[in-house]
């Protein structure tokens, strides 16, 4: 068999970011921002106003689900058709894992955690595609606190698949400070000159939807 090295090609960048916070800290807000989504609305955020507003006003479109089978499929279906999305947004991830261990604890039970273990799997799936996909992608969670030595509080995590974290480019957790959501960096890949030119889309962000939503 013929040696098949080859020198690596640099291709554009797609931003692969997981963003997890509390409740009401802005990570559905932040998601509507971004231009021209294929929107995964998990929780039925799509149907108020705000949402529904700026993800037209985007140029994004919705599909409401939390079948993890079937986001799979959509997501095959953006990869091999012609469209003009350029973002993938699932809005939580949270909800689709936990449906997906529900589904694991029908089909196997709950013995040696297979009903995780079938969710994991189905997540392992669609990450990699996500992944693969010549698109923006931009995953929410929910969050939870994670407990260290002596069971004490040493922040919050995301809920979900455990190995979230080393897949995403970009990981950053939100919360809400006074009236500005703000966004902490976790882990990133990126370039110092690609976060700077994500610097403003978060700024903008914080300024001018922290006063909408929590009038």
């Amino acid at each position: 068999m013929a040696l098949r090295f080859k020198k690596p090609e640099v291709k554009q960048q797609r931003l692969k970011i997981l963003v997890y916070g509390q409740m009401g800290s802005g990570k559905s807000t932040l998601a509507c921002t971004f231009p021209n989504t294929a929107y995964f609305d998990t929780e039925d955020t799509a149907s108020k106003i705000q949402y529904a507003q700026a993800i037209a006003a985007n140029g994004g479109g919705v599909v409401s689900t939390g079948d993890i089978d079937e986001v799979i499929a959509q997501v095959k279906e953006l990869m091999s058709t012609k469209h003009s999305y350029e973002t993938i947004v699932i809005d939580s991830l949270t909800t689709v894992y936990e449906n997906s261990q529900l589904e694991g604890e029908r089909k196997l039970g709950t013995e040696w955690g297979k009903h995780t273990a079938y969710a994991d799997n189905k997540t392992k799936q669609l990450t990699n595609l996500l992944l693969r996909a010549d698109l923006n992608c931009i995953i929410t969670c929910q969050s939870k606190p994670q407990y260290g030595d002596g069971v004490k509080s040493i922040g919050d995590t995301y809920v979900g698949f455990k190995r979230l974290g080393y897949i995403f480019d970009l990981v950053f957790e939100t919360s809400v400070l006074g009236r500005n959501f703000n966004a902490v960096v976790k882990k990133s890949r990126l370039k110092s000159r690609l976060q700077r030119q994500l610097r403003p889309l978060l700024n903008w962000q914080h300024r001018n939807r922290s006063k909408s939503y929590h009038d």
